[in-house]
């Protein structure tokens, strides 16, 4: 149990809200005033319904939209890079071998304690089957 707190903390550590930007927190506003959408959508609408999205206003959104990405990504590989500093920090193989040395310690007791009650359920199992046979 204590392995597997461990490995949980490592894992959600260093998860600061600076850091990372969940797609929840992008604020439409901003970006959209960013890319002045609304003036082009006046533009466009003033233009009739057969104008087409000019490609100025497609390639801004296509750039903001891979901006964002790169924000993520450069979060991932910082992420990823800090993951890699607190494993290293941590003695893995150590932890493994306590992991093992608590299954085995466990294995030792399950049978000490089987083998302790086994005359007991023997013969309780010899009564149940003499008291089954008519």
């Amino acid at each position: 149990m204590r392995l597997w707190k461990r490995l949980w903390r490592l894992l959600c550590a260093g998860r600061s809200k600076k850091q990372t930007v969940a797609i929840e927190q992008f604020a439409v506003e901003p970006i959209s005033q960013e890319l002045n959408l609304r003036c082009e959508a006046r533009r466009l609408a003033e233009a009739g319904s057969s104008a087409m999205l000019g490609s100025g206003i497609e390639a801004a959104i296509v750039a903001r939209v891979d901006k964002g990405r790169h924000v993520h990504i450069e979060n991932a590989g910082r992420r990823a890079i800090y993951l890699g500093e607190q494993f290293a920090l941590h003695h893995v193989a150590m932890l493994v071998e306590d992991a093992l040395q608590s299954e085995t310690t466990f294995a030792a007791k399950k049978t000490a304690a089987f083998s302790a009650e086994r005359k007991m359920v023997a013969s309780l199992s010899s009564r149940a089957r003499r008291a089954l046979r008519p």
